[in-house]
């Protein structure tokens, strides 16, 4: 079984990144800052409710897959609405909008597959 443990770690180093990237405005310096947190943001949404369906359904590593895809997917479009509805998107990006929220979509999936293949490797005892 897999534990919560993981999850707590990247919703911790999000947060603590995130905080570093606004203070010492890293999003700005380093284009590549806001993808390593879509990345780290995508793996711990696919982790999470890869953890809460195994926990509670009881399923098996060929259902994760879609969890995993499903659940990031719905919160990714959900939070790049979130932006685009109260304004926040990120000034400093030089992307028009379509792109740079296409961008952190594929980056999300990214983080949730790299969740999804750790979460069905552990599985596996490998």
């Amino acid at each position: 079984m897999i534990s919560y443990i993981p999850a707590f770690i990247i919703a911790s180093l999000i947060a603590i990144l995130h905080y570093l990237g606004i203070a010492y405005k890293w999003y700005e310096i380093f284009i590549w800052y806001d993808v390593l947190l879509h990345i780290l943001g995508g793996f711990w949404v696919g982790y999470t409710v890869c953890y809460l369906w195994l926990r509670n359904m009881r399923g098996n590593s060929n259902d994760l897959f879609w969890v995993a895809l499903v659940g990031v997917l719905v919160v990714g479009l959900g939070w790049e609405v979130f932006e685009y509805i109260y304004n926040i998107a990120d000034p400093y990006n030089s992307m028009p909008y379509l792109v740079d929220t296409s961008k952190d979509i594929v980056m999300d999936i990214c983080g949730a597959l790299l969740a999804w293949g750790y979460i069905a490797k552990n599985m596996r005892g490998k």
